[in-house]
């Protein structure tokens, strides 16, 4: 297996880094869809990649890359924040005594984010390609690798993945050549970026903006604390209000939604968290739905039967799509705009119609149904799916190179959007 290979593009004491990990987060009980997320109890570092000079290793231990961090000044990485993740989950302390002596980090995409004047979001190492119409393979975004001089990647490593193969069963010596064009290339893109902001004058900015990225990595890593127990305890309550609501909400629609001869009252799927439901019921309209319908003969008009088989005597049935005009309010209100469901039905709406006399009986609790739901689905369901049992917590993500405007945002979850 090659696991070294020599380079004309010199890092000097810069440490270029990048760690390929197994991708066991995974079926009924992942958390989140991270697959080779840091915090599951089973991923690891299958393979580490590190340069620092001109010499590039690509090793299933850590120690070349950890020996280097004792001489390294800079650590620097593509998407650096995954690498520093699993350098704190299992080499916590060489990472720190690192950092502690001076050590800084760099992440090439980041570096990109602000070259690009927040234009170019969450670059890849590698460029994305498609098939055309005539068969053939075209760019379809380029990647830093490409604009920078380097190579392109090994699109085969990610057929495994995509296959569902763990990165420990990919044989070893497509991993280290694909580890060590990764670690080749964030070296290029690196140098040629240093070139750039020294030309630019933007050394300040980018030694900010990587110490934000490091802190918001160290609170990603932390996480935040969530009681399952309490979150349990105060999702009951909401989930009766929630069933006790959508009960007397059927029960309301059911009086009101159905064909002009009573032929359909849909009974058996009202919902009224369904917005094209609510439409019909506040505003009238068309409900389509697909039906078995007996076919015809159509010179005498009768039910064609099967002549054999097992549904022999039984009736021909098409399915087709049926619709009828539903009964409701004469007309929507003049501000009430048209959308592919029916007539708009957003709270905003619902606010201004819950004073309505004929409706508001309708319009209040649904208001209250919604809010219930979200904070169901949203603030319980949502953050318990996401909550590690290893330690009781959830790491969302802080995004440093998502927005057009410079400010970070959060995801899975949103921690920027969550209130007390």
């Amino acid at each position: 297996m090659n696991n070294l290979r020599s380079t004309p593009h010199d890092t000097g004491h810069n440490l270029v880094i990048d760690l390929e990990t197994s991708v066991k987060n995974r079926g009924d009980f992942a958390v989140g869809t991270m697959k080779a997320s840091p915090y599951h109890p089973e991923n690891k570092i299958v393979m580490y990649g590190s340069q620092i000079g001109n010499v590039i290793h690509a090793r299933e231990d850590g120690n070349e890359l950890l020996s280097s961090l004792t001489i390294a000044t800079r650590l620097v990485g593509q998407n650096i924040k995954f690498d520093l993740l699993y350098l704190l989950t299992h080499h916590y302390s060489v990472l720190i005594r690192f950092l502690r002596t001076g050590g800084k980090i760099y992440d090439t995409q980041l570096a990109e984010y602000l070259l690009t004047g927040q234009e170019d979001k969450m670059m890849p190492l590698g460029s994305s390609w498609k098939i055309d119409d005539k068969g053939n393979k075209v760019l379809s975004k380029e990647g830093l690798a490409r604009r920078y001089g380097g190579t392109e990647k090994d699109d085969r490593i990610k057929e495994f993945w995509n296959a569902g193969t763990d990165t420990e069963d990919i044989p070893k010596d497509m991993l280290s050549e694909y580890l060590l064009d990764d670690v080749e290339n964030t070296g290029i893109v690196y140098l040629h970026q240093m070139k750039l902001i020294d030309n630019l004058e933007l050394n300040a900015l980018v030694d900010q903006s990587m110490e934000a990225l490091l802190l918001t990595t160290f609170m990603e890593w932390h996480g935040m604390h969530f009681d399952l127990d309490q979150a349990a305890n105060d999702a009951t309550p909401l989930e009766i209000e929630q069933t006790d609501l959508i009960q007397d909400l059927k029960q309301q629609m059911a009086k009101r939604i159905s064909d002009q001869t009573g032929k359909y009252p849909l009974l058996t799927d009202l919902n009224p968290l369904s917005n094209k439901q609510v439409s019909l019921y506040l505003f009238g309209g068309t409900y389509e739905f697909v039906e078995d319908v007996e076919q015809l003969d159509p010179d005498t008009g009768e039910v064609i039967l099967y002549k054999s088989g097992l549904k022999k005597g039984k009736p021909k049935t098409k399915k087709m799509k049926v619709g009828y005009d539903m009964t409701g309010m004469a007309s929507p209100l003049p501000d009430v705009e048209k959308k592919s469901h029916g007539w708009d039905t957003s709270n905003e709406v619902l606010q201004i119609l819950k004073s309505d006399k004929y409706v508001k009986d309708f319009v209040v609790p649904l208001l209250r149904l919604r809010e219930v739901s979200k904070d169901l689905n949203t603030y319980y369901k949502g953050l318990v799916s996401l909550t590690w049992l290893t330690d009781n917590c959830i790491h969302g993500s802080i995004n440093h190179t998502t927005t057009a405007t410079g400010r970070t945002s959060s995801s899975n979850p949103n921690l920027q959007n969550i209130t007390n």
